[in-house]
């Protein structure tokens, strides 16, 4: 079984990565950490599987479900 601390520290993982691609977008303001394309707080929004870029930079994805 996959243990939920595992499950948390892959999703910060993707997270980062996320963000930095954020951080090089032209779209993206660093005073507010927010997309000016879909005004989101992406600090959250990169936290969360279901989330993808509205410009297509990165994707959703599914985690996988044990137990």
């Amino acid at each position: 079984m996959l243990k939920i601390e595992t499950v948390f520290a892959r999703r910060r993982e993707i997270a980062k990565t996320r963000l930095d691609i954020c951080k090089e977008c032209d779209r993206y303001d660093e005073t507010t950490t927010q997309c000016n394309e879909c005004g989101c707080f992406m600090k959250a929004k990169t936290l969360w599987p279901y989330a993808d870029c509205p410009l297509g930079k990165w994707d959703s994805y599914k985690e996988e479900k044990h137990g």
